[in-house]
């Protein structure tokens, strides 16, 4: 597949207590998103020139041409969304998490996104405060200066598989308080002093070595005897006597000295001051620690193909161990319905096996065998009845995609894989 790099602003936005929402109400809480996002979510994103690059279930990963139109989006849906929850109880309010990151992303083919850009901007969006906005430091410099909103300075944030420490700013809230996150402080509105710190250096410095110019033609002076050029000297009448001139010379010659010692000790101490309140600039900064290398199964997923699925086993859930072939059958069938996808690889559950039984960790399984999601789910049959639940899964951060639940008679089970297929290529924006 070809693909090009570009520059984006990437916003990554997440429903906050998703699984818990769902369990409590499933089809209340589908109904209520699907709501939001015709209704809010997704005017705004297209009145302010964002793209959906991919939907994750209860999220979505968004591109914009711009980091100011990116914040004022994500604002527009927070006060939508603070809007909706009035009167609604704290445990069924739906609000998001989001975070928006300036950088080099990218871009295949078939217009998804990958790289750091993304990565960043995900990471961001998982130390969020539930209803919060986080950007990075290099989203921040393009907004500083052009929107009224006040943000908070959260310092260097060590972000899960980034590399090196990204500093991050959090939008304050809309009732004019702080985020609740620990040690933060306020993001200076004015220029920051330790830019001007060269320049007052300098400055000293120069004063210093005028001082010191003039202490040495003054002492030079003092050398020379330190009397007027038409004083009278030696025995000429009315000169003062040699005896006394001598101890004269000598005396001018210390106080030279004690004055000279004395204001090379101020300059010495004034430029210890300045080298203490200036702090390290002076020196180069430590060079920043070395990536850690790439290993195998991390290029296998950044490798992998867009429609990467790796198929789990399907749990029987109906109790009684003569379904288990049925769960076995269902598994193979899917695996094999999801195959004919266009551009799709798929693993069957025999990929999965192959690590050995153990408990599947979701993103060790996608980085081992380099697919983007793992599809899992159940069936459970009651007399003739049969119930399927599938969920598909991000290996990457392991966010749910889509989920979804269907019943029908065992008779119709062949038009229910069917159907499970067909949404899920459209959660996908499969061809």
């Amino acid at each position: 597949m070809s693909e090009t790099r570009k520059l984006a602003a990437i916003l990554v936005a997440d429903v906050v207590g998703y699984s818990r929402l769902t369990g409590a109400d499933e089809e209340g809480t589908l109904a209520r998103l699907r709501t939001l996002r015709s209704d809010l979510i997704n005017p705004t994103i297209a009145v302010h020139n964002g793209r959906v690059v991919k939907r994750t279930g209860d999220g979505a990963i968004v591109e914009f041409r711009s980091v100011v139109e990116a914040v004022r989006c994500a604002v527009e849906v927070r006060s939508g969304l603070a809007e909706r929850n009035v009167g609604v109880p704290a445990d069924k309010r739906i609000e998001a998490r989001v975070g928006i990151h300036l950088g080099d992303v990218v871009e295949e083919a078939d217009g998804d996104l990958m790289g750091d850009g993304v990565n960043v901007a995900a990471r961001l969006e998982s130390i969020c405060e539930p209803g919060g906005i986080c950007l990075s430091e290099d989203a921040y410099r393009q907004v500083r200066d052009k929107l009224i909103e006040a943000f908070v300075d959260l310092g260097d944030q060590n972000l899960k598989n980034i590399a090196r420490p990204v500093r991050a700013y959090a939008l304050a809230p809309t009732g004019g308080g702080r985020p609740a996150i620990p040690s933060v402080k306020v993001a200076p509105s004015t220029p920051d002093w330790r830019l001007r710190r060269p320049a007052i250096l300098a400055a000293v410095i120069a004063i210093l070595e005028n001082v010191a110019r003039l202490i040495g033609a003054y002492a030079q002076r003092a050398a020379t005897g330190g009397r007027p050029a038409m004083q009278p000297a030696g025995d000429a009448p009315g000169a003062v006597p040699r005896s006394r001139d001598r101890r004269l010379r000598r005396a001018l010659i210390a106080r030279d000295r004690r004055l000279r010692r004395a204001l090379i000790a101020a300059a010495v101490i004034t430029i210890v001051a300045v080298r203490a309140w200036r702090g390290q600039e002076p020196s180069a900064p430590p060079p920043p620690p070395a990536p850690a290398p790439a290993t195998v199964t991390d290029n296998k997923l950044a490798h992998a193909p867009r429609l990467s699925i790796v198929v789990l086993p399907f749990a029987n859930l109906s109790g009684d161990p003569k379904q288990d072939v049925l769960a076995d059958s269902l598994t193979d069938d899917l695996t094999a319905d999801l195959s004919h996808l266009p551009k799709s690889f798929v693993i069957g559950r025999g990929g999965a096996a192959a690590l050995g039984g153990k408990p599947v960790d979701l993103k060790e399984l996608g980085r081992d065998l380099g697919v983007r999601y793992a599809l899992e789910g159940s069936v459970r049959r009651t007399g003739e009845t049969i119930t399927l639940n599938a969920q598909l899964i991000l290996t990457e951060t392991g966010a749910d995609v889509w989920a979804d639940r269907l019943e029908g008679e065992q008779s119709r089970l062949g038009e229910l894989q069917a159907e499970i297929v067909s949404r899920l290529a459209k959660s996908l924006d499969a061809p």
